[in-house]
């Protein structure tokens, strides 16, 4: 259903379009262009000119025209290309395509470009709205397509807020079946456009999340406006899709805008000073979970590419062994080019033999006194320093610099760097910062949900829980001792922690992490928990310590506890269909990625300062029904979590106490209360929050039902500590949650009642009139279009009747313009009368104020169908 916004952002859309310097082409022109082959993806004759266009070569000095054949080749390779092999795709539209030419001296071989990157004016920009496309035997219309030389490069489709993008994954699926490419096959970005934001993915990428784009530089989210020119001005465009897209066989990934704007602010940077200067460098500051490895692929992408930089070699350097394998497996996924450097001398080779990327550890620069001279004066060298906020003060940042004396460094962290810290590798400045609150706000991480349970353990004494007693007791070997001193403190924490998990995880896909403050302690739980397989407690769990060895003494029962591999771990952690619930660890998995469906943290060891954030930042990545992190501390960290966002100016804001999250209940349930009153035209009873008189019927009822479903969700998430509170009744909430989704159920029912009702006046008014169908057909339709008006608008506005007759006539004559056989039998010429039809009950909604919901202007317009296809189709007969 189009509502009003919707047609303003077409209209809007179309506009912006043209001051781009799009053209936009009619269905006639359409038509042409694709020389009447409605199945083709291109605008072929707009295609075929611009190969034309575009292309010549050298041949005995003399510039040449490709032939006619290779033109044609050319086109045939992207026309039957496999519809799904996007990689291929991509690679032809960036590099072109190879064909045979046969000059005077034999045959050379050749490069045929489909889009001129270097010199954008050279290419065309055109727009459809409407565009047919053909998956088969199935024509789908796809609401706007750009077209870039005659290639569909960028799809649109205009939908409410609450869209997810199946139009896409539908088009997607039906174009993995095809035998011949479709315009799936070509689009590098996918649009959804609606009065809140714009969206954006690309084919074959992860279709769970849709990025929402914010334009580069801004503080507050975009207008439309500006996210439409960010993504679709020409120049733009084709640099994104030259740069910010990492394509593979397997998935393609778009760049978003934050790592858009860094990678832009490190080129300025790097372009405003000479070489060898420090100032040249910096750091990015990007929070945990934002994609900071993705952004370093783009960067070192970029760096390969441009034009400018041809010469440029790319140096990345980890703290960790972990670190550096995940590294080579993501840039070697998307085909970037990097080699290991498993020793100085190896890294040595490799920068000798100018490899384009090299990574390595920086333990290898550890013990390198008796290196006296740099390894290389290369002023074109950029060095990559992940995590750079650990460990690169002080001697081991200033043996990285002695050794690339002129490189050019770039950090990546998720905290700004403190300015206290003794000197660092990176003296240049802060390049990017995206903040802890500019990812919640726009949606790139999660907030972090924090419950205190240390006023229910006294964990946080020294005479309890303490870990330098448990290392003292281990070393006698007693495990007696350590049990009566630690077991009891142990097992309550454990059974808490199942309590709360069952409460609010259990059946869900989502896992949890222990962090325990020894390896002994770490081992403890995990005997507990396995004692109560077979049990309503059960916890299905798994150890991650550094080593099990010698945790327990030969002759202990336990001292075979599985200590499971690290990567069958991580492995385990990120799928859905294991039945792993709870991973202990102690001194692992905290500063490195661990997937997206953690969403719980269980603190029992004392943390702080980035490393008490850097595990938060675990549980904080996106994944589709998650609604926040959650912190469950038994050791009291609340302090220590203030100074760290404090020290990295964080708003202390960022980490939200339980019980406001609960307060928040009182404020929804009263918001869902004013809307029903509302919906139910109960005006008297509402007490504040007049705004919804305001709104339409069809967004009051998204409204109530999103916050019906965020209540349920915190009742849910939160029924551990609503039951444990007795100043906070759960059962109350329940019932008052039912009472209110019923109520819904009543307004819908309602609906359809009048739907009914609707239908019924159609049925009765043909079944009266049914002697007057042949000879007064034209009267009639008018009559009874008006008829079902005044039934619409009864009590909603004092339109007199005159003006309606004049809708009336109005509807009516647009019904009868079309053939309704043709109607009957083809979907183009339904779509376009109900699109008339609707244009102008929705200017008759706004012109008069009626506030018809478009439930109900649906239910008008199948009235209006149902009369028009009995009246004017037996008339005929």
């Amino acid at each position: 259903m189009t509502d009003l916004k919707e047609l303003d952002i077409r209209q809007h859309t179309f506009n912006q379009l043209k001051k781009m310097g799009y053209v936009s082409l009619s269905s006639a022109d359409v038509n042409q262009a694709r020389r009447g082959n409605n199945s083709s993806p291109f605008l072929e004759s707009i295609l075929e000119s611009q190969l034309l266009k575009l292309n010549a070569f050298l041949a005995s000095d003399i510039l040449q025209t490709f032939s006619k054949y290779s033109i044609e080749e050319a086109y045939l390779a992207l026309k039957y290309v496999r519809p799904n092999n996007y990689s291929k795709i991509y690679n032809w539209l960036l590099h072109g395509n190879s064909q045979l030419e046969f000059v005077e001296s034999g045959s050379k071989r050749v490069i045929i470009q489909y889009i001129d990157w270097n010199n954008i004016d050279n290419n065309t920009f055109h727009f459809v709205s409407e565009f047919e496309a053909a998956f088969g035997e199935e024509i789908i219309r796809i609401d706007l397509a750009l077209f870039v030389n005659g290639i569909p490069i960028i799809l649109i489709n205009f939908k409410s807020p609450s869209s997810d993008g199946s139009i896409f994954n539908k088009l997607e699926s039906l174009n993995n079946q095809q035998q011949k490419s479709t315009p799936l096959s070509f689009a590098q970005l996918l649009l959804l456009i609606n009065s809140d934001h714009l969206r954006y993915n690309t084919t074959n990428a992860n279709t769970n999340y849709w990025h929402q784009w914010r334009a580069p530089g801004k503080n507050n989210a975009t207008e439309l406006k500006d996210a439409l020119y960010d993504l679709c001005a020409p120049r733009k465009l084709l640099t994104y899709i030259n740069h910010f897209i990492l394509t593979s066989d397997a998935q393609r990934v778009p760049a978003t805008w934050y790592q858009v704007e860094a990678v832009v602010s490190v080129l300025k940077r790097i372009q405003l000073y000479n070489q060898g200067d420090p100032k040249r460098g910096g750091y990015i500051a990007h929070p945990t979970g934002s994609g900071k490895t993705r952004t370093m692929m783009f960067l070192a992408q970029y760096l390969l590419q441009a034009r400018s930089i041809v010469r440029s070699q790319i140096l990345i350097i980890t703290d960790r062994v972990e670190l550096e394998n995940q590294f080579l497996h993501n840039f070697l996924s998307f085909g970037l080019p990097i080699s290991s450097a498993n020793s100085l001398q190896s890294l040595l080779n490799l920068l000798i033999s100018e490899a384009p990327i090299i990574i390595t550890n920086s333990q290898k620069f550890y013990n390198t006194d008796n290196l006296s001279s740099a390894l290389t004066d290369r002023q074109d060298l950029f060095i990559l320093v992940d995590e750079v906020h650990r460990g690169y003060s002080g001697v081991l940042g200033q043996t990285i610099k002695r050794l690339f004396p002129d490189a050019c460094f770039i950090g990546f962290t998720s905290f700004p760097i403190q300015n206290k810290l003794p000197p660092h590798i990176i003296s240049g400045e802060l390049i990017h910062l995206l903040s802890l609150q500019n990812a919640v706000d726009n949606n790139i991480i999660l907030p972090t949900i924090y419950e205190n349970r240390s006023h229910h353990f006294s964990l946080n004494k020294v005479d309890e829980y303490n870990p330098d007693e448990i290392k003292k007791t281990w070393k006698k070997r007693d495990r007696s001792l350590f049990l009566q001193s630690q077991e009891k403190t142990i097992h309550t924490i454990a059974d808490d922690i199942i309590k709360h998990f069952y409460a609010c995880n259990k059946g869900t896909p989502f896992k949890a992490i222990l962090v325990a403050p020894s390896r002994q302690v770490a081992i403890e739980y995990k005997r507990y928990f396995d004692s109560l397989k077979g049990t309503d407690q059960q916890i299905n769990s798994q150890l991650l310590i550094s080593d099990t060895t010698n945790a327990w003494d030969e002759e202990d029962s336990y001292h075979n506890i599985q200590q499971f591999n690290k990567q069958e771990v991580l492995q385990q952690i990120q799928s859905t269909t294991n039945e792993l619930e709870l991973v202990i660890v102690c001194n692992m998995l905290l500063s490195e990625s661990s997937g997206t469906l953690i969403n719980t943290l269980y603190l029992t060891q004392y943390l702080q300062g980035t490393y008490l954030l850097q595990a938060i930042g675990r549980i904080s990545r996106l994944y589709p029904g998650k609604m926040y992190g959650r912190v469950v501390d038994y050791v009291g960290v609340m302090n220590q979590l203030t100074k760290a966002l404090e020290a990295y100016n964080q708003p202390k804001e960022m980490i939200i106490p339980v019980e406001k999250e609960l307060q928040q209940l009182e404020l929804h349930f009263t918001d869902i209360e004013n809307i029903k009153n509302v919906l139910l035209g109960n005006t008297e009873k509402i007490k504040r929050r007049i705004r919804y008189n305001k709104m339409p019927k069809v967004e009051l009822e998204e409204l109530y039902l999103s916050k019906l479903l965020k209540c349920e969700e915190i009742i849910k998430l939160n029924s551990y500590n609503l039951d444990s509170s007795p100043s906070l009744e759960i059962k109350g909430y329940k019932e008052r949650l039912s009472l209110l989704w019923n109520a819904l159920k009543e307004m819908q029912t309602a609906s359809t009642e009048s739907s009914r009702s609707l239908t019924q006046t159609v049925d009765n008014l043909l079944s009266e009139k049914k002697e007057t169908l042949v000879y007064k057909e034209n009267d009639l339709l008018t009559s009874i279009i008006l008829e079902l008006l005044k039934q619409a608008f009864k009590k909603k506005t004092r339109i007199k009747d005159q003006q309606l007759t004049q809708y009336s006539e109005s509807i009516s004559t647009s019904l009868k313009s079309l053939a309704i056989r043709d109607w009957q039998s083809n979907a183009k010429s339904r779509r376009d009368m109900q699109n008339e039809v609707e244009d102008i009950l929705i200017m008759l909604n706004k012109q008069h104020d009626v506030k018809l919901s478009f439930n109900e202007i649906d239910d008008l317009i199948e009235s209006f169908i149902k009369s028009a296809s009995l009246l004017l189709v037996n008339s005929k007969d």
